[in-house]
């Protein structure tokens, strides 16, 4: 194997797990970092209480494990603990306050031009790999010249002193505008208002301490994984799926367009098929945007103990639906004509995606830059220019799949991927304008079918069956990656009897063996759908 000089721009979670995979296979790397320091947004871009919504379980990365002891939810400050302590393990050393100015193609490589605050010069790597993370250019809405008090989520660090006696606007309906909307109602705010676009499918992270986080309530086999062509390319898990869960959701919570959530409906929720929906995980403020609209006894008397945390909590909060036009001097003015007045508007808009030191892509002032069309990571015609942790996963984490990205990209790097195995990107969410949005499942065990580590399930039924258990039956975790193929650790087996099987066994045991009807159901139909569909194509594609 070539040993090939790489550069990785950015030093957050995926940039450090990338020069990690490089570096295990020998490679020369370069990590090259704007900051001072390691963690990307999760230092820069944190807040007082803030947290993360994916589970430790499905965060970490496969050959450094959160311990037991730690919380299910870190706290950011925790987590970037863990990048300083990923960091350490792996002799990673970024160069650091040092910005990429320009990245130009210069024969089979790539001439990478930084700056600092002495110097300025260029250097030459056979490949790139492009980390630079989501949440760098903040997305913003036309503002006047006189205008309101006006605050994006990225200069956002406490609530405890903006919200006070003041009428906020907060644009958006994520994460963030949820955390800064409970904020402002616990902390002075006279009347708090949300403006969504399109609504929104909020679902907590975890329903209870006593129960597994949302993302390990998942199961690989019949779904992810081991399915029939049949069944990946019409989406027959969906199909079914998205019934159950609304029905779950309604049963429980007397609403099926979310979890406890009676206003913002989604434009895109059907029962048809829910592969639609990147979650909002960070569901506090939901009891408070439900108490103007959840007024019904029935509703109040069966449901409202999902609201019970909310009851101390002086003020509601109202939800608009619309498109924003501008931010005038007295607050926000909607494209339909009406306007909301407002002392403080909080966008919590997001961030777009572009690449400046790409000279030869041009800058959309509108749209976000588009990411490459083979997986999101790499063109085809242009495989040593990878962008590395841009996808946004449904109920899954950025990270994880940076570093099965980073896996892939090394091989494919190496001309080491499996001839003649293109996994199809059935793993898309649907009717989404972020194009980038995929099931996380589903996108990891494409790369792992490609790449030679997608876990050989019979052979660790006889192996080890705690294993096989941890497989077939929890989520698509990262150290099920590391059991076979060319990453394969000597650790992952332990991880996965072990670790992986806590949030299976936290499962209540209606709930296990209603994931072992689903999955019995699944392994059926896809048996038969092998036999009639699959083979017959099999054979008729050797007779042609």
């Amino acid at each position: 194997m070539l040993r090939k000089k790489i550069a990785v721009v950015g030093a957050g979670p995926s940039g450090l797990v990338t020069a990690k995979v490089l570096q295990s296979r020998g490679h020369e790397v370069v990590v090259i970092e704007k900051e001072c320091s390691v963690g990307g947004a999760f230092r820069w871009r944190s807040y007082e209480d803030s947290r993360m919504v994916s589970s430790k379980y499905l965060t970490a990365f496969s050959d450094l494990r959160i311990p037991a002891s730690a919380d299910t939810h870190l706290t950011l400050d925790d987590y970037v603990k863990y990048l300083e302590a990923y960091t350490k393990k792996f002799n990673i050393e970024p160069i650091f306050s040092t910005v990429v100015e320009s990245i130009e193609k210069e024969g089979e490589g790539y001439v990478v031009t930084c700056k600092n605050a002495n110097s300025e010069w260029s250097a030459c790597y056979d490949a790139v790999a492009i980390c630079s993370g989501l949440h760098t250019y903040p997305r913003l809405v036309p503002i006047e010249k006189e205008h309101v008090e006006t605050m994006h989520s990225a200069n956002y660090t406490s609530g405890k002193n903006i919200f006070q006696k003041k009428r906020v606007i907060i644009v958006g309906t994520g994460e963030t505008a949820f955390d800064a909307g409970w904020a402002a109602a616990n902390n002075g705010a006279k009347h708090v208002t949300m403006i969504t676009r399109t609504g929104f499918v909020s679902i907590p992270a975890e329903l209870s301490k006593a129960l597994p986080p949302l993302d390990t309530i998942l199961a690989n086999f019949g779904t992810h994984a081991w399915e029939s062509n049949w069944s990946r390319n019409y989406s027959f898990h969906w199909w079914i799926t998205t019934k159950l869960n609304r029905l779950g959701m309604l049963l429980t919570t007397g609403s099926s367009i979310g979890f406890n959530q009676y206003c913002g409906r989604s434009d895109s929720m059907t029962w048809d098929e829910g592969r639609k929906h990147v979650v909002n995980k960070a569901t506090k403020c939901m009891a408070l945007l439900n108490r103007p609209v959840k007024t019904g006894y029935f509703e109040r008397f069966f449901f409202g103990s999902w609201d019970a945390h909310a009851a101390n909590v002086p003020i509601g909060i109202d939800l608009i639906r619309g498109n924003v036009k501008k931010i005038d001097k007295d607050g926000i003015c909607l494209a339909d004509g009406r306007h909301v007045a407002a002392d403080l508007v909080f966008l919590a808009t997001g961030y777009r995606q572009i690449f400046p030191f790409l000279k030869d892509q041009k800058n959309d002032q509108q749209n976000d830059a588009p990411l490459p069309n083979r997986h999101f990571i790499i063109n085809d015609d242009e495989p040593n220019l990878a962008f590395i942790g841009f996808v946004r996963p449904n109920v899954g984490a950025i990270p994880p799949l940076a570093e099965l990205q980073a896996m892939w990209w090394t091989l494919r790097l190496e001309n080491a991927l499996l001839p003649d195995v293109e996994s199809a990107p059935c793993y898309k969410l649907v009717d989404r304008k972020l194009n980038y949005a995929v099931d996380h499942g589903y996108y990891s065990f494409a790369l792992a079918r490609e790449a030679g580590f997608f876990p050989n399930l019979m052979k660790w039924i006889r192996k080890r069956p705690a294993v096989a258990f941890a497989v077939a039956f929890g989520q698509a975790h990262n150290p099920i990656f590391r059991l076979d193929g060319p990453f394969s650790d000597p650790q992952a087996p332990t991880i996965c009897a072990t670790e992986l099987c806590i949030p299976i066994r936290q499962r209540p045991l209606l709930m296990n063996l209603l994931f072992c009807i689903n999955l019995s159901f699944f392994a059926t139909v896809n048996a038969v759908a092998w036999l009639f569909y699959d083979c017959v194509l099999l054979l008729s594609s050797k007779k042609n």
